[in-house]
């Protein structure tokens, strides 16, 4: 390869990595406009969806909540009271136009409104999604590297063998495993006990170190293959490789400097769609670990038939995911100049 030709190589290697700072605002302002579009519908569309689901069955809502010994005129009265007696799509626009507005309604077991359950819910499973999530990431980008850099190598495989039990493995399962372990043998950490941040930081970590490596276990195994799939890729078929190793560069440095920010496309595409999993397996880790969180009171919505909690739990969730793949679209952007420029000058 000629100079010239190595200077045109990477150039267009640094072209491929430029900096953040460079990113126009009135870019990023039309994509989120144009997200923001496509957001709206989708909302309306899964809120339908989750209010359909949900009220297919009048009257088995009203006999849940009745019990087994009740009267025809309790019945319907009760029935009556909970607006099931209107047209369909009535009460679907009308329960829509009150969630726009923050009218969340009343439980119908413990007759608290919704917005006090999700205060006091909320925290929870912000702060045990947001420690797994954080304990992945970190954990995720060196593991996949590490199996890059000599791929079906003695640590490539190793790593490939850990990711793939990790994945066979129910989260439960290994819940139950670490509890087993950490806390009725070792004594070394809290199995069921929740302590709130304002007792303390480190008290507060401590019950929630296993349910958050229960979380992350799977995660960390999917993204690691997913990542690692994606930087072998880069190594054997971009051309900028080919002249980073003509330079003399070292395999590790070549992944983790060069190939590393180009893969994260993957990576970041299976993060946003994979929300709903995070928190379909925080319902989950909060029944093992007695956490007092909002999957704890959606399982409990659903089976009591609490539909208020249950449809705004629901839809909040949905909203959470389609925002969650509105900053994977923005991480696009500021990872791949050619993405930024195709979308705002189309």
């Amino acid at each position: 390869m000629t100079t010239s030709e190595l200077s045109d190589s990477l150039a267009d290697t640094s072209e491929r990595h430029l900096p953040i700072a460079r990113v126009s605002r009135s870019h990023v302002f039309r994509l989120i406009i144009r997200r923001l579009l496509h957001v709206i519908p989708v909302v309306i569309g899964a809120s339908f969806v989750t209010f359909a689901a949900i009220n297919l069955s009048p009257k088995t809502t009203v006999d849940a909540l009745l019990g087994f010994d009740y009267t025809k005129a309790a019945y319907d009265q009760l029935y009556s009271q909970l607006h099931f007696n209107q047209p369909f799509f009535e009460r679907y626009f009308v329960w829509l136009g009150n969630f726009v507005i923050g009218r969340w309604g009343t439980s119908y077991t413990t007759h608290v409104p919704v917005v006090t359950i999700l205060s006091q819910r909320l925290s929870v499973t912000v702060e045990l999604i947001v420690l797994s999530f954080l304990l992945t990431l970190v954990v995720v980008v060196p593991v996949a590297v590490a199996a890059a850099v000599k791929p079906r190598g003695l640590v490539d495989r190793s790593i490939l063998v850990t990711t793939m039990l990790g994945l066979s493995t129910p989260q439960f399962v290994l819940g139950l495993l670490l509890i087993l372990v950490f806390s009725v043998h070792l004594k070394l950490l809290p199995s069921a006990s929740y302590v709130p941040l304002g007792q303390g930081l480190v008290p507060n970590l401590k019950s929630f170190v296993l349910p958050a490596v229960t979380l992350s276990f799977a995660l960390i195994s999917g993204y690691v293959r997913v990542l690692r799939a994606d930087l072998v890729d880069q190594m054997q078929s971009e051309d900028y490789i080919v002249t980073a190793k003509a330079k003399g560069l070292s395999q590790w440095g070549i992944v983790s400097r060069h190939a590393l920010r180009n893969a994260l496309f993957g990576l970041v595409t299976v993060i946003a769609i994979n929300f709903g999993t995070l928190v379909g397996g925080a319902v989950i880790i909060e029944q093992v670990f007695s956490l007092p969180g909002m999957g704890q009171e959606l399982l409990a919505a659903v089976v009591g038939h609490d539909v208020p909690v249950a449809l705004v739990f629901d839809t909040l969730i949905a909203v959470a995911v389609v925002v969650l793949a509105l900053v994977a679209d923005l991480i696009y952007m500021l990872l791949d100049p050619r993405i930024r420029n195709a979308r705002t000058d189309g």
